[in-house]
């Protein structure tokens, strides 16, 4: 998606023949959802050299928003479904939603992989935003299950303390359903830890739509001029999935890794800090302060990137893969798999963030024990 830019894109690459055959669909749905003057062609900036399909005049954000009180290149809920529930009509589905940029521009992007046997009729989707960088902070819902979605939600959310409403107003047209006066973050009056997710909040949110038979599918992350918009695409496949919620705070003193969702499991937090031990300098303890109440579990005295780097030449706040691999591991050997990368934070403070779902179907071996005993 190429929405900081003048005109707005969508560039697709792929398969020709697959995208030859959504070419036609997603102009269709584009010019409904963005206005008759979007056209599929190439311009000098992206040929196709580099592409195989590019969409001028897309407008899939709020844009700059200049001269306005809405928000910066905040996601079209029904623009971006739209043009998902396309792909996925020709049998593709959404495994990722990675963010490039830097200096104040984000571009995100959708990788889809396509089904080898696809069913006729494609899983509902639902799309979830959260603008807590607003007054009132807001949680967003498009497709076609958002009324059913926003309602779980809010339940959820007024149970762990909050009160929120249903309630739309006049910037939120381009979503079926928001829950208002919600509150998902630190906010922006927390010293040094401005729009930190809650997990008590995430925990609810999530743990209502896998209630509801919605696993996540990918957290797409939008923003710009130093806003912050994680988002997420769920589809109803019907499975019994919990959900695990890992917060990684590199960007504090001391770095910690926080995991909400998994509870009292000593098992897998004795593993995590025996991971931590062997790939970092530091000695990682597993302990919570004030800051942490809300999670089940945090590491503290992590490196999960290179940091502020001053006075060198190295990029800062880059990844080191061998602790994320470690936690994607053990995670993974303790029947959670990583869905999803939502990213929080505003201006320089980024909060990058990791969602997990583990099954929680019965094998037919598993209910024939569970009777006899």
């Amino acid at each position: 998606i190429k929405d900081q830019n003048v005109p707005g894109k969508l560039c697709v690459a792929g398969p020709p023949e697959d995208v030859g055959n959504l070419k036609e669909p997603l102009l269709a749905r584009l010019k409904q959802t963005c206005g008759a003057s979007v056209s599929c062609e190439f311009d000098s900036y992206d040929t196709a050299s580099d592409w195989d399909a590019v969409f001028l005049n897309t407008s899939l954000t709020s844009g700059a928003a200049a001269f306005s009180f809405a928000k910066p290149y905040f996601p079209r809920g029904k623009v971006v479904i739209g043009f998902i529930q396309e792909a996925y009509k020709l049998g593709w589905r959404l495994v990722a939603a990675p963010n490039f940029g830097g200096n104040e521009v984000d571009w995100p992007c959708f990788i889809f992989r396509k089904l080898a046997k696809p069913p006729s009729d494609p899983p509902e989707l639902v799309m979830g935003a959260v603008k807590d960088q607003n007054v009132p902070g807001k949680l967003c819902f498009a497709g076609a299950g958002a009324h059913e979605a926003a309602a779980a939600v809010q339940r959820a959310l007024n149970g762990k303390g909050q009160s929120t409403k249903l309630e739309k107003d006049s910037y939120d047209e381009d979503f079926d359903q928001v829950v208002r006066d919600t509150h998902m973050t630190t906010g922006t009056f927390t010293f040094g830890l401005q729009f930190f997710p809650k997990c008590g909040a995430m925990m609810a949110m999530l743990n209502a739509m896998n209630e509801l038979g919605y696993s996540l599918a990918a957290a797409p992350n939008f923003g710009g001029l130093d806003a912050t918009w994680p988002s997420f695409i769920w589809e109803k496949r019907n499975e019994p999935v919990k959900s695990a919620f890992v917060a990684i705070k590199d960007q504090n003193v001391p770095g910690k890794v926080c995991i909400g969702g998994v509870g009292q499991n000593d098992e897998l937090r004795d593993a995590l800090l025996k991971g931590f031990a062997g790939v970092t300098v530091q000695q990682v303890v597993a302990a919570k302060d004030s800051w942490d109440s809300d999670f089940d579990v945090c590491f503290r005295n992590t490196a999960m990137t290179t940091g502020s780097t001053p006075f060198s030449f190295q990029n800062a706040w880059f990844p080191y893969g061998y602790p994320l691999e470690m936690l994607v591991t053990e995670m993974a050997r303790h029947g959670y798999f990583a869905v999803g990368g939502p990213n929080f934070g505003a201006g320089k403070l980024s909060w990058p963030c990791l969602v997990f779902e583990k099954s929680e179907a019965v094998i037919p071996a598993q209910a024939v024990m569970a009777e006899e005993v």
